[in-house]
């Protein structure tokens, strides 16, 4: 499914890149991102997922949704 379908109802977001682009499954641990994966980074109670970003591109991420700005 592409980005764009996935975001079409959320009413406040900023896309940085191609919404196009096909994602072909979700995740909220990095470590189990992989090619084609969007990895949503939340704030948790022990640990803020938004540190975890760049693994999860490492491992082939191509989308992230955070609640926090650049």
């Amino acid at each position: 499914m592409r980005l764009s379908q996935l975001l079409q109802d959320v009413p406040e977001k900023e896309v940085l890149g191609d919404p196009d682009i096909e994602v072909t499954s979700i995740c909220d641990d990095s470590r189990k991102a992989m090619p084609g994966a969007l990895f949503t980074a939340v704030p948790g109670f022990h640990v803020d997922g938004h540190k975890f970003i760049p693994d999860a591109v490492r491992r082939g991420a191509v989308a992230v949704v955070a609640e926090k700005g650049r």
